[in-house]
């Protein structure tokens, strides 16, 4: 059997030339290095220097141990073929001691050739060497003896140093050498000669060492290495080993320039890696070598470089890239800033005035000194460059540092904005004089192409300068305002010319003549000829014009947004409110039912303790005794600052029931009027804000002027006239100085006392009687009835012509009138109420056929338009007072003598007021604070009231128009009218004189009982009805003629009360009276059915609670219960009885300037039957009311209705009528008429059956559907709607196809509003649909618009007072919205199909599989689909400013769209979901580019 050949172990000992430095030269050979690097070849273990010079207790220490040897301890070497190599390495050396420097003796000292050819070495307990740190510390190092104390040398390295050595000689080494190897030779162990140094050779002596080996004597090997490039070191080892071993084969010497480059390959390759390493993990270049290094000890290319290279080098490597990454973030800074400077520039020096001419280090001081420096730059400290400061690591402030300016580019940068101002100062120079040179030059007219303009201009300077797009966009901008302007001047031309439109008849069809006879009128007018290129536009603005004059409208109103019907109902819902001191639980509040009275006395210089004492005196035991009755007395006497708490009129133990304010003096007077404008009187500027502007408004007062000896007759007339005017702001008495002199001395006379507590008491009951007894609609029923008329585009604010009322101190708006204000004041000797109706003259003719008692008609002294349409409509007013108001901003004076416009039209409108037998008054600058002003004119209303009713009463008419008992018939037939109702108590309030007595008045008597021929008048006063008011009436909640008012048996006597009767708890109508009562119904009448408006109330219900507003509402029965005027009756079915319609339409609108002594009666269709919008046939009328048939202004045909004839329309067919309606001819037809009577039995139970068939078809398609749904729940799980209150359940959370606006128009109104609003107002907004806005906001959208109360979002108010929503709030409504469909938008049922069509990455493939899957949808859910997501890419468009991405939008509305299921979230499955909805975002362009699609 083979013996197994044992690893050996290789001793080698390393010689050369040694000694001191006389011997050796500066430097050693290198053999400690090259012993270093083959024991421990890691870059960290190492060591470029050792020392042969030592001192004498190191060289007796344990690793010299007193030897000139050192031992380097064990190393295994792998070579080629996986051999294996484990070497002894001994270093033969001399120590020399560091004071005599001479060689350490030892006690066996020999020479160093003899003793390194020695083949055996010893040293017990001798330590291997590893630095020459180690001596004197070894027990800090690794301690490893020599093997046993020795070692049999097998093989020597002869070291031969080819770089060149101070003060050593080539040929001093290479005698050594000689020697050397000639004591070598003689052991007869193999030698190897190894070059060192060679990355320092000379090459000569690399020659002679080459040469030296290669001589026939010697003959060794050599190996050239570096040992510190490590290079060709272990090869030099294993060549001598396999010398030494022949079995180990023999490796191939590698010269020294082959060895070098392999190994600089695999170290480039090893620093690449590292570097790479680095890169990736050092970013921040304030990481550190500590935290990093500990990061990257793991790495594989880490540990590589190190045992390379070394943990410095590393490190070095390290830093330097921290440096460049330093370096790096530096420029980067650099350039921000100086791309930011350009804007600071902008922003600190605008124009070239500030910094034209200077030199750049002047302008930096100008920079510092302005406002906004701080906001652009930061100023560090001098001795800290912005390079090295902590500002350049700051992402947050961004601001420049002052000092970079000082580089040469930031001087380069403010030359630059230089020259861009001074260009842009001559481009805008240019572009003005060309403006110009448009505005002057004669050849510009409104709607000339520019091709026609531009060959006059072609010379100018400004022409040439200018870019052809510039002169173009120029142009077309100077175009759009001269036609624009042009449009403006001919519509205002039109306005003008008021008395030419006010010829036409609202009626008749406008002729080709009378648009020429206009335009013949009209075309010498340089406004009408300045629309000569655009005679189209004209034509239409002439059309629009005429179309609007004959049917006028709030909708198709002229001034759009500035139509005088929006800005008097906002001035009015803004600036009026009913005081709530007026409330029954006002804190003021006086109870009837007590005795204590507290009351305030006012007064300056001692008058109001005066006074108290007076009233004191009067009291028994502080009990005052008034008209029988006894009240206990609290007096406040006050002569302080009312706004402190001292001088306060509330304490936590007092509370006033009214005021007595009294005084004697200018002194006096002026310290109660500035107290009462802190306290009680309504402040005298207008105001949106609806809170209590006095904090004590509405508390009764009384003004008492107290005796003062010292005042002469001319002061007391000045105070007695003050006096008045203040009471007549406060709506209170004025009680004057006694003219009696039983006590002349005496400042206060008690009959003055006595009138001003009777008046205190007689408000209280007054204003109990206002709050307690009475009902809102009696409260407000007025006295006289005004209209004041105001003309839409006048610039004014419309708030100063109402600003007299709308400070009144009694002023509140009507209940369920809109634009509607009711003012008490004083009209003679009692307290009256006015009504005034606040309408645009356009509107006035809807109110023409009331009964006015007078008109305010207010136009603007600047604009002769509005002049014009006060005279046209003021020249068919007759037997009316007429009170005409200039509106002049600057006051009257000024007006009249600073602008020649307004001194004509003051001066003509004054000329018409005279012609009309008018009052004729301008505003003032002091206008806001005179709250009597119009009180004169409402004296003359009231004084003339009872002519103007007659003259109204006794109105002419024609053949062509019926009388009052034909059109009462032929509307309702011979049916009796109702009752006179009561009439609401007046409680007069008098401005009393000393010596006068209050009047008690009570009308509050029952009227009689119904007798068989009606109720009348207890004053047997004449009723007022004109068969416009009938209309009006019916218009006013349930309409005023109800069957339940009589006993439908025949002969009976109706012994109901009339206060008992339900109809009086109802709304009834203000002001009119009924028409005498007319023979009674021939057919009894069922009660009236109850249904369901959309709103979910019942109709039959207490009325009272409901708003004009509220019959938008009302069901299609509500609506066409109203209809009752002047329509063909079409006979319906309502339960079993056969009741026939006598529902009709109201007359047709007229033009604002229509006589008002002409009542037309024209048919025209507003209701539900086929004949609506239709213009009438003339057989509407019943045959007995001599009716003749006109022509109509309509345009279309009508079908001719048999009377007999049952039409019916398809809402007619399905909706229920009424019970207790009459034919207008049922009234005339004879009991025997049997047969007609069973024909239209015949024809009503016919249309009876088929209502069943609908009713029944229609439920069974509502279950159909219904079942539908619940099926299509079942199979896909949806999306958990969100669990909160629904605010609105009405509208939000039914399907889509059931709030459609129209078939033409699917998208659902809520959507369209909020898509507007937010398009319109903030699409911009930095985080649309991601940011939420405020809930309230948001609650408060749905609400409004759920009850109906907005379309518009510009039209509601918030909480807060902001007039307007914030656009996060529409946005979050917007999104709600989908959120409570009943079904998500994109339904589940598509969802695998989308998916499936974005599969591909070609945007075409995927729009035209998009389409495909998207037609499967409904039309309606594909219809509000297509405009979201146009919505939604709009939105995109603008993501610079609002970061809102189609990414970003997608995230945000996919669960609102999708809903998928998140109780199994798929985080790959909503990706794949919110891709899907970027992609349609993203392409929605493509998508519906085609119309088709």
């Amino acid at each position: 059997m083979a013996k197994t050949k044992e690893m050996r172990t290789f001793n080698i000992s390393v010689v050369g030339l040694s000694g001191t430095e006389r011997d050796k030269g500066a430097q050693g050979v290198g053999k400690s290095c090259l012993c270093n690097r083959f024991v421990r070849p890691l870059a960290d273990n190492y060591f470029h220097e050792h020392i042969s010079v030592l001192s004498q207790s190191d060289f007796g220490g344990r690793v010299v141990n007193n030897d000139h040897f050192l031992y380097w301890g064990e190393v295994t070497k792998t070579w080629d073929e996986g051999q294996d190599f484990t070497f002894h390495v001994v270093e033969q050396t001399e120590f020399i001691d560091d004071t005599s420097f001479q060689t350490l003796r030892t006690s066996t000292f020999m020479p160093y050739i003899k003793r390194a050819a020695v083949a055996k070495v010893v040293s017990a307990e001798k330590l291997m060497y590893i630095c020459k740190d180690q001596l004197g510390i070894e027990q800090d190092f690794e301690q490893k003896t020599m093997p046993e104390g020795k070692l049999n040398i097998d093989g020597f390295i002869l070291v031969c140093d080819v770089s060149l050595v101070q003060n050593r000689p080539q040929e001093d080494q290479m005698r050594f050498l000689q020697n050397c190897f000639t004591t070598l030779a003689k052991t007869k162990k193999p030698a190897l000669l190894v070059a060192t140094k060679c990355d320092d050779a000379v090459d000569q002596y690399l020659r002679e060492a080459r040469d030296f080996a290669s001589n026939r004597r010697v003959g060794i090997p050599l190996v050239e290495t570096s040992a510190h490039e490590n290079v060709n070191v272990d090869l030099a080892f294993v060549v001598l080993a396999q010398m030494i071993d022949k079995s180990r084969g023999k490796s191939k010497i590698i010269p020294f320039h082959e060895a070098a480059v392999r190994r600089k390959e695999v170290l480039d390759v090893a620093t690449e890696a590292y570097q790479n390493l680095v890169v990736r993990t050092v970013r921040d270049y304030h990481d550190t070598w500590n935290s990093v290094s500990k990061k990257l000890e793991r790495e594989p290319d880490f540990q590589h470089y190190c045992d390379l290279l070394g943990k410095m080098s590393a490190k070095k490597l390290f830093r330097r890239h921290i440096k460049k990454l330093k370096e790096e973030h530096q420029a980067r800074r650099q350039v921000e800033y100086l791309s930011q400077l350009p804007r600071a520039l902008d922003a600190l020096a605008p124009s070239l005035d500030l910094i034209l001419d200077r030199t750049w280090p002047s302008v930096q001081n100008i920079l510092q000194r302005q406002d906004q420096f701080e906001e652009w730059f930061v100023v560090l400290p001098e001795d800290m460059p912005w390079r090295e400061s902590d500002h350049v690591d700051s992402m947050v402030d961004k601001r420049i540092p002052f000092d970079l300016l000082e580089m040469p580019e930031a001087e380069t940068v403010f030359k630059n904005h230089v020259n861009k101002l001074q260009a842009a100062q001559k481009k805008e120079r240019m572009k003005h004089e060309f403006r110009r040179l448009l505005e002057h030059t004669g050849h510009v007219l409104p709607g000339k192409p520019w091709e026609d303009v531009h060959i006059f201009l072609m010379e100018e300077e400004s022409y040439q300068e200018l870019t052809e797009g510039e002169k173009i966009d120029i142009y077309s901008y100077h175009q759009r305002e001269l036609i624009e302007r042009a449009r403006e001047d001919f519509q205002e031309l039109l306005f003008e010319k008021a008395d030419l439109f006010a010829r036409l008849d609202p009626h008749e069809q406008i002729s080709h003549q009378d648009l020429v006879d206009i335009k013949e009128a009209l075309q010498e007018e340089s406004r009408y000829q300045a629309l000569a290129r655009l005679d189209n536009e004209r034509d239409v603005l002439l059309l629009k014009h005429i179309g609007f004059i004959t049917c006028p409208s709030k909708e198709t109103c002229l001034s759009g947004p500035n139509c005088m019907e929006t800005l008097l109902q906002n001035a009015v819902d803004t600036a009026v409110h009913r005081p709530t001191s007026w409330n029954r639980h006002s804190q003021w509040m006086f109870d009837p039912n007590a005795s204590q009275l507290n009351i305030v006395i006012l007064g300056a210089d001692g008058l109001a303790d005066e006074l108290a004492n007076e009233i004191k005196l009067q009291c028994n035991e502080e009990e005052y005794t008034l008209d029988g009755n006894i009240y206990s007395l609290e007096l406040r006497p006050i002569d302080g600052d009312v706004t402190q708490p001292m001088s306060s009129f509330k304490t936590p133990k007092f509370t006033p029931n009214g005021c007595i304010c009294v005084y004697d003096s200018v002194e006096s007077l002026k310290y109660a009027q500035s107290s009462l404008e802190q306290t009680v009187i309504r402040s005298g500027t207008l105001s949106i804000d609806k809170k209590e502007r006095a904090p004590f408004q509405g508390l009764p007062c009384a003004v008492i002027l107290a005796r003062n000896s010292a005042n002469t007759d001319k002061d007391l007339s000045y105070l007695r006239e003050e006096g008045q005017h203040l009471a007549e702001r406060l709506q209170c008495p004025f009680i004057d100085i006694s003219s009696t002199e039983f006590f002349p001395n005496r400042k206060f006379q008690e009959a003055q006392i006595q009138q001003a507590m009777r008046a205190l008491v007689e408000s209280f009951r007054h204003r109990e009687g206002w709050i307690g007894s009475q009902s809102i609609e009696q409260l407000m029923e007025p006295d006289i009835k005004v209209k004041l008329s105001t003309v839409c585009g006048d610039p004014y604010n419309v708030e100063l012509p109402l600003a007299p009322l709308l400070n009144h101190q009694c002023c509140t708006a009507a209940p369920e009138k809109p634009s509607t204000l009711i003012v008490e004041t004083f009209l003679g000797s009692c307290k009256r109420r006015v009504e005034l109706r606040l309408t645009s003259f356009h509107s006035a003719q809807k109110y023409r056929d009331e009964l006015v008692h007078g008109y305010i008609l207010v136009y603007s002294a600047k604009r002769k338009a509005s002049l014009a349409n006060v005279r046209a409509f003021a020249s068919n007013l007759k037997n009316v007072p007429v009170h005409i108001l200039a509106v002049t901003e600057s006051g009257s004076v000024n007006a009249f003598f600073t602008n020649d416009v307004e001194q004509v039209l003051i001066t003509e409108g004054n000329a018409l007021a005279d012609q009309l037998t008018a009052k004729f008054s301008t505003t003032s600058s002091q206008f806001q604070k005179q709250t009597a002003v119009f009180t004169p004119f409402f004296k003359e209303c009231w004084e003339k009231k009872e002519s103007t009713e007659t003259a109204y009463k006794r109105q002419p008419s024609s053949e062509d128009e019926p009388t009052e008992r034909e059109v009462w018939e032929s509307t309702f037939g011979r049916v009796r009218p109702p009752a006179t109702l009561p009439k609401p108590s007046r409680v007069p309030l008098p401005r009393y004189s000393y010596d006068e007595a209050p009047q008690n008045y009570n009308s509050d008597e029952e009227p009689p009982p119904y007798n068989g021929e009606g109720y009348h008048d207890n004053h047997h006063e004449e009723h007022l009805l004109k068969p416009s008011q009938v209309r009006d009436r019916q218009q006013q909640g349930r309409g005023w003629i109800d069957n339940r008012l009589y006993d439908r048996s025949a002969g009976r006597q109706d012994t109901t009360r009339w206060h008992e009767n339900v109809l009086y708890n109802q709304v009834r109508p203000p002001g009119n009276k009924p028409l005498p009562p007319g023979p009674k119904p021939m057919i009894p009448a069922k009660p009236i059915r109850k249904i369901k408006s959309i709103r979910g109330q019942p109709h039959g219900t207490d009325r009272q609670a409901t708003t004009d507003s509220d019959s938008e509402y009302n069901s299609s029965l509500e609506r066409e219960r109203r209809d009752i005027y002047n329509r063909r009756p079409t006979p319906k079915k309502t339960g079993k009885r056969r009741v026939p319609d006598n529902e009709g339409s109201p007359p047709p609108s007229r033009g604002p300037y229509a006589s008002t002594d002409i009542i037309r009666n024209r048919p025209t269709g507003t209701g539900n039957s086929p004949s609506e919008d239709s213009a009438g046939t003339g057989d509407e009328f019943p045959k007995n009311t001599g009716l003749k048939k006109k022509k109509s202004f309509r345009k279309g045909t009508t079908k001719r209705r048999d009377a007999t004839s049952p039409q019916t329309s398809d809402t007619d067919a399905i909706s229920p009528r009424p019970a207790g309606r009459f034919a207008p001819d049922s009234a005339y037809q004879s009991d025997g008429d049997d047969e007609e009577r069973k024909k239209r039995n015949k024809e009503l139970e016919k249309l009876e059956r088929q209502q069943r068939k609908d009713t029944k078809r229609k439920q069974k398609e509502e279950e159909k559907l219904k079942k539908k749904m619940e099926k299509q729940k079942s199979k896909t799980k949806p999306f958990p709607l969100p669990q909160q209150k629904n605010l609105s359940g009405n509208y939000f959370g039914l399907p889509m196809e059931k709030i459609v606006q129209s078939e033409d128009n699917p998208i659902p109104l809520f959507v369209e509003m909020c898509v507007k609003y937010i398009e319109n107002e903030g699409i911009r907004t930095e985080g649309i649909f991601r940011v939420n806005g405020k809930k309230e906001d948001t609650d408060l959208i749905r609400l409004k618009f759920d009850e109906e109360e907005i379309t518009d979002l510009n039209d509601l108010q918030v909480a807060d007072g902001d007039h307007k929503v914030s656009v996060n709030a529409a946005a979050g409504a917007l999104k709600s919205f989908f959120v409570e469909l009943p079904e998500p938008l994109i339904p589940h049922s598509v969802h695998d199909d989308l998916i499936v069509a974005i599969s591909t990455k070609d945007d075409q493939i995927k729009t035209r599989n998009l389409r495909e899957v998207l037609r499967k949808l409904s039309p309606v859910t594909q219809a509000v689909f297509k405009y979201l997501l146009e919505h939604l890419y709009r939105v995109s468009e603008f993501s610079s400013d609002n970061k809102m991405t189609s990414e970003n939008l997608a995230i945000c509305f996919m669960p609102t769209l999708m809903r998928p299921d998140f109780s199994t979230f798929d985080m790959g499955a909503q990706s794949q979901k919110i891709l899907l909805m970027d992609n349609f975002i993203r392409l929605t362009p493509q998508i519906y580019e085609d119309a088709g699609s």
